[in-house]
């Protein structure tokens, strides 16, 4: 009899486990599990490119031009992560629990576990959550941070508490501290507090969240202001692209434009029509259109008009993608509506499928987008492994301009402590462009050193070096010949070759290797230099 007591006690733990583990638990896990599988699929296959490699270094160097959050946890992420696949890792695992905060978020919307679960598949296969959930960059802790933001500031705008105050206003400002297109985010949630009830207590709240928010960002409003003002004396300045909009929105559905444009319409207006239909629905409580309205509609308005005024690089699909958590609750509202109706199920059924085709396009490595010759991994790696496995004492590695050249200075000066890496420059030119383009050589030259350009006589001088490497890779922005980049390789290829003898030259798909002796410089050099800078034409 003690026994058998003693028994039920032993086991009494399972059956309190399986009295808290209900359908819903069981349904969050499977959704979490699913997102994670479908981001996790050859996770490690590509090497890292330009974006990916700055992420490390802004975390190394701290040095941000986007809000520090990011590369904080990056700075410490890299401390055990030195594999592509490791590295990913976090941001898959941050993009699955996006999945799981917009769960919660549509469940405390709908108060219903069907419409959270369409939700939580949405944001499964949507193909812009999956790409941010792969790429080692903010957009996916963005998505996290604005989510959580939503849940938190709605919950206490409605039942109140210190508690929920906090939450609130820590989510806040990790949404800001994310990317400055938080602030964006913020100031539409904030609008939708004007529509609360009670509206003396709803304003109040929204006083006390901006405030608390405020505090909390004061520590980075410093360098931001900086920023902009820097920015705003640069002339990277372009054409306004508020007509490419609706191109940017399709990658929330699609990925890239890569797919037939029939298609990719067709993906859109599905998507389009389930949103519609959830407005119109009876599940269209005041909470799901407040969300919709301040999380979806006003924020791409405001990236728009910004569009028209900024620099064409302001409006991108990545800057915008917490949208995204409002668009899948909305779709969700609709899919759950069509539950009713005989075939419904087939819409949004489709929806997915589309989806789901267009992610496998990102496993073949087909939509990876901007620079699809630097993203033959493969090829890539092959050139810096080449220079890995010739490297002697005194070398130097060298490149010709910043496009392109972050993956370069990871694997080799990060990842394998090979020697120093630099930006050489023939006259200056590179140097002048970086400083009237950008506006920012002292901040080069004083804070990111291995971005700063250098003249290749100083190089010399002021280091003992034998042999140079010049890799210089076939970035999308300098393959014209009429484009600055372009003309800028081309000119301190010549410039080389005209004044130190080639050891050896190496081409590989979008990227070239040549090896120069520094030690006996060619006759003549000084008249063949002249000759080789002014011969702009040919091909690099």
């Amino acid at each position: 009899m003690t026994s058998i007591v003693k028994k039920e006690r032993r086991f009494r733990w399972i059956d309190e486990i399986r009295a808290h583990f209900n359908r819903e638990w069981l349904q969050l896990m499977l959704l979490m599990l699913s997102g994670f599988l479908v981001r996790v699929y050859r996770l490690g296959t590509y090497s890292l490119w330009g974006d990916e490699a700055d992420s490390i270094f802004s975390g190394i160097h701290n040095f941000y031009f986007h809000p520090p959050l990011f590369g904080f946890l990056v700075k410490y992420w890299i401390r055990w992560a030195h594999t592509d696949f490791s590295l990913r890792l976090l941001v898959t695992v941050i993009s699955v629990s996006a999945i799981a905060a917009t769960w919660f978020l549509a469940k405390w919307i709908f108060d219903d576990k069907t419409s959270a679960l369409w939700a939580g598949i949405f944001m499964i296969f949507a193909p812009s959550q999956v790409y941010y959930g792969r790429e080692l960059r903010m957009y996916g802790l963005l998505t996290l941070t604005a989510a959580l933001s939503w849940l938190s500031y709605l919950v206490w705008m409605k039942h109140g508490g210190i508690f929920r105050f906090c939450a609130a206003v820590l989510c806040g400002s990790l949404v800001a501290y994310t990317h400055n297109y938080g602030l964006i985010f913020l100031a539409c949630m904030g609008l939708s507090g004007f529509m609360m009830r009670p509206k003396r207590m709803s304003l109040f709240r929204l006083f006390a969240f901006s405030f608390g928010v405020f505090l909390i960002y004061v520590p980075f409003l410093k360098h931001l202001l900086y920023y902009v003002g820097r920015f705003m004396g640069s002339h990277f300045w372009a054409e306004p692209i508020t007509w490419k909009t609706p191109f940017y929105l399709l990658r929330f559905l699609v990925a890239g434009l890569e797919p037939p444009y029939w298609f990719a319409s067709l993906l859109v207006f599905l998507g389009a029509g389930l949103l519609v239909i959830g407005m119109r629905s009876e599940r269209s409580n005041i909470r799901f259109r407040r969300i919709i309205v301040f999380g979806l509609l006003a924020p791409l308005l405001i990236a728009m008009t910004l569009s028209m005024i900024l620099p064409n690089s302001v409006l991108v699909a990545r800057y915008i993608i917490f949208t995204f958590v409002p668009f899948a609750i909305g779709m969700a509202a609709g899919a759950r509506w069509l539950e009713r109706f005989r075939f419904g199920l087939a819409w949004p059924l489709l929806l997915l499928a589309g989806q789901t085709w267009a992610i496998t396009l990102q496993y073949r490595n087909i939509f990876l987008a901007p620079c699809l010759e630097l993203r033959e991994r493969d090829q890539f790696r092959e050139s810096c492994d080449l220079i890995l496995r010739s490297t002697q004492p005194g070398d130097v590695i060298a490149t010709t301009c910043m496009s392109g050249t972050h993956p370069v200075w990871y694997y080799i000066t990060f990842r394998h402590g090979a020697p120093p890496t630099r930006m050489i420059d023939v006259d200056n030119v590179y140097r002048d462009h970086l400083g009237i383009k950008y506006n920012q050589n002292d901040l080069l030259k004083n804070v990111y050193t291995i971005a700063d350009p250098i003249n290749v006589d100083e190089l010399l001088a002021a280091n003992d070096y034998k042999r140079l490497w010049l890799y210089e890779t076939q970035w999308n922005a300098g393959t014209s010949p009429n484009d600055f980049y372009y003309q800028q390789r081309l000119r301190c290829r010549r410039w080389m070759m005209a004044r130190y003898p080639l050891l050896g030259e190496w081409s590989f798909k979008g990227v070239d290797v040549r090896l120069f002796n520094l030690e006996y410089p060619l006759k003549n050099a000084q008249s063949d230099q002249r000759e080789a800078i002014g011969d702009e034409s040919g091909t690099p």
